[in-house]
């Protein structure tokens, strides 16, 4: 039993490392992420619109012969997903804020501001 619960936890994170994946930037953003957030005044922020990634909402994963299916949106209104998500974001691009922001029409955004500082 003990062995089964590891084999389906191991599933469900490869499912969210998968998605994880598909949520980074693109180098280009990345960088322009980076260079903004340190360099100019004021900036207010990149947005990641996630319409075009949530268009299909599933997650397939095929393990032992077994075809695993998760859902986009259910991973993304997870706390946990949600901080590990964050946190990838943090390595990669460093000292910015993540918010994930559900919209009023139901889709998903993910924005990016740099840290206040005082000066």
């Amino acid at each position: 039993m003990a062995s089964q619960r590891n084999n389906t936890k191991h599933i469900l994170l490869k499912a969210q490392e998968t998605f994880i994946n598909d949520l980074m930037l693109s180098k280009e953003d990345e960088e322009t992420v980076i260079t903004n957030s340190q360099y100019v005044k004021n900036w207010s922020g990149f947005v990641l619109k996630l319409d075009d990634i949530l268009y299909e909402d599933n997650i397939i994963v095929e393990e032992n012969n077994k075809t695993y299916t998760y859902s986009k949106i259910k991973f993304l209104e997870n706390k946990y997903f949600k901080y590990s998500l964050i946190e990838k974001y943090k390595k990669k691009l460093g000292n910015v804020f993540i918010k994930i922001i559900q919209t009023k029409h139901g889709g998903y955004i993910i924005k990016m501001y740099p840290f206040k500082t005082n000066y």
